[in-house]
């Protein structure tokens, strides 16, 4: 009986886990999502040359500032959130010690 519930736990793991058993998985899978992404990039940079007229490599030389300024507002935006939550605590951590 305990053969099968050994044999039983092996099968939920292999299909939770697959990356434990089969490491190289993980290596194919993001060297295909980044090919995914450069063609989705590069389609956009052909794409809106036709749709709106204009240079293939500004195009693409924008479409990487926009994504760079994204990430950099996103990041700052992060950084000011911890930053508040962090004087947040301070000084909520001091009132908490003064009036109790």
């Amino acid at each position: 009986m305990s053969d099968m519930r050994e044999v039983g736990k092996k099968k939920k793991l292999k299909l939770k886990l697959p990356h434990l058993w089969n490491p190289h998985k993980i290596k194919k899978s993001e060297k295909m999502k980044l090919r995914y992404k450069i063609s989705i990039w590069v389609e956009l940079a052909l794409a809106c040359p036709l749709l709106y007229g204009g240079s293939v490599w500004l195009w693409l030389a924008g479409i990487c500032a926009g994504k760079f300024l994204i990430r950099l507002l996103l990041t700052i935006a992060l950084a000011i959130a911890v930053y508040i939550l962090t004087y947040a605590l301070i000084i909520g951590t001091i009132l908490w010690l003064l009036i109790s």
